[in-house]
């Protein structure tokens, strides 16, 4: 209950860890939309963790209306100077060109994250 008040109180770290939680093992398709909702409103506020986690289900998510390779792009452009030596992040990369079918771009992003870990 707390965790959701901080959130709609704009707090971007609620937002994120409440967006975490929605995402967690049982997710539906209703409670991803509600974790994407509170990505976006981390995400506008300049939050580089809800920027990292809304380009991953952008850029993988399982169900084709809840997918956009290029956004997940240019999010992980924005933050790559906090997160490059994370192999998540060039694996976010690879998952969102591939889902562009630039499969030689999104391989060279998967060499970088297995050479990152």
């Amino acid at each position: 209950m707390w965790l959701e008040k901080a959130a709609q109180a704009d707090e971007p770290d609620a937002q994120v860890s409440l967006a975490e939680y929605l995402l967690r093992e049982h997710a539906t398709s209703e409670s991803t939309a509600g974790a994407l909702t509170w990505l976006e409103r981390a995400s506008k506020q300049g939050n580089s963790t809800g920027k990292f986690i809304l380009a991953s289900v952008l850029a993988a998510a399982p169900v084709d209306h809840d997918r956009d390779p290029t956004r997940a792009l240019a999010l992980t452009d924005g933050i790559e100077h906090e997160f490059k030596h994370d192999p998540s992040f060039w694996e976010i990369r690879a998952a969102a060109k591939a889902s562009q079918g630039k499969f030689a771009d999104a391989l060279k992003d998967q060499e970088k994250a297995i050479s990152e870990a």
